[in-house]
């Protein structure tokens, strides 16, 4: 594992947010497609309201660990808690209840083009409410349009409500996708390279917004980037990945990006 000295004081990762209830418990996971193991037995906890960054070259196993958390590909061995819910042996009624609190963000939008960005929010209800209404914006109730509108406020879109989401910027288009996601009323947000397929500045500002975000509703954030300044400036906790396995898991003060270079060292 890679050396990391923490500084005199400093707590332990698991430390970051004392007393506070485990969001998210992770033994032992492994995942092979074919004959490649893309993880190796990965231990992970994550505390309540934590941002924690995985770190790690392409081919790690950072998206596959992402989507083992919440069996969207199943992992080969190992264990998963999430919300104190075991959800191995989980039928799939129990899980989609479950997954109905864990937000997704990912790098591609996943928006519907010609729809409005207000009918894009609305869907992020579907998770916990099955309804033909929530899928356009003029069939929706007048509570859950107004649920919706706040969503989009929240991540300064207010004004483009009415818009096609296919007029929007890159960064307008995520900050959609991350106020639908707010409208499951998650408790935990998973984020594959959220930014990645923007440019510098909307990068930083979309990030700006949904750590301001994560922070004032409380909800736990896991998300994986390439950007070593991004991982150390919105994360509490940065976890490396190499091979599979976890390399580095310390607290984003106790480190730099110097620091953090190693993880991307050949295995």
């Amino acid at each position: 594992m890679i050396s990391c000295v923490l500084p005199a004081g400093a707590e332990a990762p698991a430390g970051l947010f004392p007393g506070r209830p485990r969001d998210i418990a992770a033994r032992g996971l492994r995942k092979s497609f074919g004959r490649a193991e893309v993880l190796r037995g990965v231990d992970l906890d994550v505390p309540r309201g934590q941002a924690v960054a995985l770190i790690g070259s392409n081919g790690a196993g950072k998206s596959t660990l992402l989507r083992c958390l919440m069996r969207l590909v199943e992992p080969c061995a190992g264990s998963v808690r999430i919300l104190d819910r075991e959800i191995g042996g989980m039928r799939t009624r129990e899980l989609r209840s479950l997954r109905a609190q864990v937000g997704f963000v990912f790098q591609k939008h996943n928006l519907v083009p010609r729809l409005c960005a207000l009918s894009n929010v609305l869907h992020g209800a579907q998770a916990r409410e099955h309804s033909p209404r929530l899928w356009l914006q003029m069939l929706a109730t007048d509570g859950n349009r107004l649920e919706a509108l706040r969503c989009l406020e929240k991540v300064g879109l207010g004004h483009v409500a009415e818009r096609r989401v296919d007029t929007l910027s890159g960064g307008q288009s995520q900050r959609v996708a991350i106020a639908r996601a707010l409208m499951q009323r998650p408790k935990i947000i998973l984020a594959d390279e959220p930014v990645a397929s923007l440019d510098p500045q909307a990068g930083m500002e979309v990030m700006e917004i949904f750590l301001e975000l994560i922070r004032r509703e409380g909800i736990t954030l896991v998300f994986t980037c390439h950007s070593l300044e991004q991982a150390l400036r919105y994360s509490d906790r940065v976890i490396g990945l190499r091979g599979g396995v976890i390399e580095l898991d310390a607290p984003s003060a106790s480190l730099s990006e110097q620091s953090l270079r190693g993880i991307y060292a050949s295995a």
